[in-house]
């Protein structure tokens, strides 16, 4: 696996050229959809997965460039399906993470000065 700035992303017309593969997992369905739509517009060749058994499946039966993981599966999490991954891969994996942002307040909120 790769980062995609390492991929040698080409139109498919000249010869010799290859089209970069993708793997997108995610439990939601239109995180899946957005993702995908944005690789494919940048040449890639993508396959989804809605769980991490399913990302463990695929990754293991077709040869990927690139996976965009969801870390909180429904039935593995990510890093498991990562771990798993690794255990065939010959590649260098790449790993970039993001926390999804806090629904709650780290500190309660300030009472008002003009409570009554």
């Amino acid at each position: 696996m790769h980062i995609w700035r390492d991929l040698p992303i080409t139109q498919g017309t000249m010869p010799g050229a290859t089209t970069p593969r993708a793997l997108v997992v995610d439990d939601a369905a239109e995180n899946r959809m957005l993702v995908s739509a944005l690789l494919i517009q940048q040449g890639f060749d993508v396959e989804q997965a809605a769980d991490g058994e399913a990302a463990v499946r695929a990754a293991e039966a077709r040869d990927v460039d690139l996976i965009v993981l969801d870390i909180g599966l429904p039935d593995i999490d990510g890093v498991e399906v990562c771990r798993r991954v690794r255990s065939f891969s010959d590649e260098t994996a790449h790993t970039a993470t993001r926390a999804a942002p806090s629904t709650r307040s780290a500190t309660a909120p300030a009472a008002s000065a003009n409570a009554e």
